[in-house]
């Protein structure tokens, strides 16, 4: 038989705050660090979602029991609206635009040219610059983060609890884009802050209609135990090493985006995002933002790691017995229907009402089923810009790093497509989808 040795629990004991004691234990020492429950950290986290999205929140419960990974993008909680005057807005619009544009990017200016009736803009959450910098307590919700080790050494539990003393707590949830669990986690590799390893994006989603679920109710708590994919978080630190990992959570009732900025609002079509109609009823928990404790982990990142499947081949099982006409099972076959019956719409894995694949994204499970850098330079070449966009987004599946060099190589190619981001058709040029970060890829 062989031995099996028992889960391990890594708790930081002195951060976990349930006696009721909502002070802050921060203590700063030096410009960019702070000693946050006992616990040394330097430099500005980035936050990372895990598990991605689903296109309805009650698919929540039955996929928080698969093996998550870590989204490698710079994520925050997003904004509440707030309505100003005409000339207010209209300065606000400005400033976003200047600020697209230090980034290389624009500010879709039909924002500024629609007839509304009412002029609202975001009320930022503020982005901690250290974890310590928000509270571990808030309108009396509080959350706790624990770690273990699991069976499988290539797969951690993160378990957390949400407690609401004396409200009921809700979240927001979003047609086609619901973030899978409410919360951001920061890194620090033997005290210093994980920074994004991929490149920022700057490019906006089109989400669908917000809206309230119940979360916990008043004086009642809420378990999660998530499993997490540990190569995941070793893609994270991208090589660094560390003897010890601190991790810290985050919570808020809003949905979380990747930020293109660290002012605390997500890459949104933040005048979409219109909140009015989610705002807290008396019964209900305040709009609250807060942390949970700091955990510390040993880290070798030598443990043996089972291989995982890659993520095509297991929506290519998903989709192939349900897609008409078939996913071709060559890439000669994929290659022939590109040509044969041309996409008219880049499409990816949940466009339209019933939230089903298009043919773009289908037709690329082909390709990355028989991954070959070959036929993807090759598509990088071709002057058609929907073979260009395939050889892209496979690449940057396949292989990150080299396919975040090519995406570069793009950003200024002017050559137009029709994407459908979450459902909503639009044009982009090829060098606008080369910035769409893997996560919104996922979902085009």
């Amino acid at each position: 038989m062989p031995l099996r040795l028992p889960r391990t629990s890594f708790t930081f004991l002195a951060g976990i705050l349930l006696a009721g004691c909502a002070a802050n234990p921060v203590t700063e020492r030096v410009p960019g660090a702070a000693e946050v429950d006992g616990v040394l950290l330097t430099g500005e986290p980035s936050w990372f979602g895990l598990g991605g999205h689903v296109w309805d929140a009650s698919e929540c419960e039955e996929r928080e029991k698969d093996i998550s990974v870590f989204s490698r993008e710079n994520c925050w909680f997003t904004g509440f609206e707030r309505e100003v005057n005409k000339s207010d807005f209209e300065a606000w619009i400005k400033e976003q635009q200047a600020r697209a544009a230090a980034c290389g990017d624009s500010f879709w200016p039909y924002y500024a040219s629609w007839p509304y009736e009412r002029f609202v803009i975001p009320v930022e959450q503020a982005f901690p610059r250290i974890p310590g910098h928000f509270p571990v307590e808030g309108a009396g919700v509080r959350l706790s983060l624990q770690i273990q080790t699991t069976d499988d050494p290539g797969v951690l539990l993160f378990n957390l609890l949400l407690t609401s003393e004396q409200f009921n707590l809700w979240r927001e949830a979003e047609h086609r884009w619901t973030n899978l669990v409410p919360f951001l986690f920061a890194f620090y590799a033997d005290g210093s802050a994980v920074p994004t390893p991929a490149p920022e994006a700057s490019f906006p989603k089109f989400g669908g209609v917000q809206y309230k679920v119940d979360l916990v109710p008043k004086g009642d708590q809420k378990t999660w135990s998530l499993k997490v994919s540990r190569r995941s978080i070793e893609r994270l630190l991208a090589g660094a090493k560390a003897h010890t990992l601190s991790v810290v959570a985050a919570f808020s009732q809003w949905q979380f985006e990747v930020s293109t900025n660290r002012f605390g609002i997500g890459a949104s079509n933040l005048l979409f995002s219109n909140k009015k109609g989610l705002a807290p009823e008396p019964e209900e928990a305040p709009v609250v933002l807060i942390r949970s404790n700091v955990v510390q982990i040993p880290w070798s990142g030598q443990e043996e790691v089972k291989k995982e499947k890659p993520w095509w081949k297991t929506d290519l099982a998903k989709w192939a017995p349900f897609a008409k006409p078939p996913i071709p099972e060559t890439v000669e076959d994929a290659k022939e229907e590109m040509e044969e019956t041309p996409i008219k719409v880049v499409e990816g894995e949940s466009v339209g009402k019933a939230g089903q694949p298009g043919r773009f994204y289908l037709l690329s499970l082909a390709f990355l089923n028989h991954a070959d850098y070959g036929n993807f330079n090759l598509m990088l070449m071709d002057q058609n810009p929907l073979y260009h966009a395939m050889g892209l987004f496979c690449l940057a599946q396949f292989d990150p790093p080299f396919g975040a060099q090519e995406l570069k190589r793009d950003l200024s190619c002017k050559d137009v497509l029709t994407c459908s981001i979450g459902g909503v058709s639009q044009r982009l040029t090829v060098g606008q989808f080369a910035c769409v970060p893997p996560s919104v890829f996922w979902t085009l």
